[in-house]
């Protein structure tokens, strides 16, 4: 069964986690990818040793975050400052429906892969760009990373504890969000390609994405006036929106709304059932303002049983409520693993290994990881003689004067 992108090709020339991610995305779909790496080097992402302190780096010199975001790609390691080194890859584009970037704009325009050389040489060509802050105004050729991201985006300051410092959010999660609204983008964008023969331009930003996902929160201030509060566990408005830790030291989510409606059966969940017409908790106002000595009789209760037994008990109430994993967790989760969240991956250098899986399902096209992440250079040979043109003389010649 051939994919949604079954022949779609795209030309992917990005770095670290926000751009690889959207062009992994149209692998994932079907398209051939392939990966325009630097030649020396390759993508930065290959060569980070750690990530906040766990090693990142695994057998035979694959790397943990790279192979997450890019696998069914192929790679073409070149060097791009070169005459032929350039005119190959536009070779490529040519050929392309895509070209995916998250590089500055003036690096582009330096090595003739901005929008405007492109297209020229490629009418029908999708140019697609991520950036930090956006396409437009006074920072937007400014580089960042993902904490810029958090940080411009309000997030930091809108999540954790009242009197916590700005919180830094896990790993990955900023970059991932850019990405996934790229290639949200390319595709839109090629519909109208196919439907209405327009081709244009895509750009996303971190910041956007982030506010974007942020909606809500910044929805509220922007048209109530009022910002919403951080979250406090101990004083929270709403007890019943909260979390607590179970006997066994594992915790639990519970998210009842409309409070009132949610009470009653809670009460009973917890052998509580004379805590329901309490004067201080029989109303949700009653619980906000009672909220810190509710939440401490609640934790006296969520720890008087382990997590397993709160999940049975509130779930045979049809109560809303998640346990909370760590990472540990997540392997091992049953859920997860029927929805293939967490897939098994017989990989060619480290064996059987545990990935994460897609985050959507196509019923009748289905999503399949056809190969792990390139190894730097693996397909020059390939990309250059079955989709450039290139005969095997001109390859060796290539090869001789170390463009690839």
């Amino acid at each position: 069964m051939p994919g949604i992108l079954d022949g779609i090709r795209v030309t992917d020339w990005t770095v670290f986690q926000a751009g690889p991610s959207a062009a992994m995305m149209l692998a994932d779909m079907g398209a051939d990818v392939i990966h325009v790496e630097d030649k020396e080097h390759g993508d930065p992402m290959r060569g980070l040793a750690t990530i906040w302190g766990a090693p990142a780096m695994l057998k035979h010199g694959r790397q943990a975050f790279f192979e997450d975001c890019n696998r069914n790609k192929r790679s073409l390691a070149i060097d791009l400052k070169t005459r032929e080194g350039k005119e190959a890859v536009h070779r490529l584009v040519e050929k392309s429906d895509v070209f995916v970037t998250n590089q500055r704009m003036s690096a582009a325009r330096k090595l003739g892969l901005d929008p405007e050389t492109l297209k020229k040489l490629n009418p029908r060509l999708i140019y697609a760009h991520a950036s930090t802050f956006g396409p437009s105004g006074p920072e937007s050729e400014a580089p960042g990373l993902e904490v810029c991201g958090y940080a411009r985006s309000g997030v930091m300051l809108s999540s954790g504890e009242p009197t916590m410092p700005p919180v830094m959010l896990t790993v990955g999660l900023g970059d991932r969000a850019s990405g996934v609204f790229l290639a949200y983008g390319v595709l839109g964008a090629l519909l109208a390609r196919e439907r209405h023969g327009v081709v244009q331009q895509v750009n996303s930003s971190m910041v956007g994405a982030l506010m974007y996902l942020a909606a809500p929160s910044i929805a509220i201030k922007l048209l109530g006036g009022q910002a919403p509060a951080r979250h406090s566990r101990a004083k929270c408005l709403n007890p019943l929106y909260n979390y607590y830790q179970c006997g066994d030291g594992k915790w639990i989510a519970i998210a009842l709304m409309p409070e009132d409606r949610y009470w009653p059966v809670l009460c009973k969940g917890m052998g509580k059932p004379e805590w329901e017409k309490a004067p201080r908790f029989d109303s949700s106002a009653k619980r906000g303002q009672n909220a810190e000595l509710l939440v401490k009789m609640m934790d006296a209760v969520f720890a008087s049983k382990p997590l397993a037994e709160w999940s049975r008990i509130l779930g045979e109430l049809d109560i809303l409520r998640s346990q909370i994993n760590d990472l540990s967790d997540l392997e091992h989760d049953p859920q997860l693993l029927a929805n293939q969240y967490i897939t098994d991956y017989d990989h060619p250098d480290l064996g059987k290994v545990k990935m994460v899986g897609f985050p959507w399902e196509f019923t009748e096209t289905p999503l399949t990881s056809r190969s792990c992440a390139p190894l730097l250079g693996q397909h020059n040979e390939e990309v250059l003689t079955e989709i450039c043109g290139y005969g095997w003389d001109e390859v060796e010649k290539l090869h001789d004067k170390g463009v690839i």
